[in-house]
């Protein structure tokens, strides 16, 4: 938004134009205040132009500078993963979580203590003898 959007400063560059207007600019060369923000008036409005001359030039420069940045981005990322050797440790974060959701050690458990009934009864009665 440019700086004289601002209905303040539309309003003060309105009353400083009227008054110029309507003294010829006697008023503004008599009054050292008028003076004062006139001035500043003329500073903010160039300040105003140079910043919108160069947000357009860096507009201009980062439109010119993506396409050659992004041209080979796939291939840079590609080989970088490959010299960092990231498809071994993408390989071993895979198996890593493959196994702890693999539900088959606790089938396997849950049929050890199934096929192992029959025997606890012999061991249990094993062990109160001997006590």
């Amino acid at each position: 938004e440019s700086p004289w959007q601002t209905p303040d400063m539309r309003f003060f560059v309105l009353l400083v134009a009227v008054a110029h207007a309507a003294t010829g600019g006697a008023e503004l060369q008599a009054n050292p205040a008028v003076q004062k923000y006139f001035k500043w008036t003329q500073q903010l409005l160039q300040d105003a132009k140079e910043a919108r001359a160069a947000a357009a030039m860096y507009e201009k420069m980062t439109r010119d500078a993506v396409p050659e940045v992004t041209k080979d981005v796939a291939k840079r990322a590609y080989t970088n993963m490959l010299r960092s050797g990231v498809k071994k440790w993408a390989r071993a974060a895979w198996d890593f979580e493959k196994k702890l959701v693999d539900p088959r050690p606790e089938k396997a458990a849950e049929a050890a203590a199934k096929a192992f009934g029959p025997w606890q009864k012999d061991i249990d009665a094993y062990t109160k003898a001997q006590s």
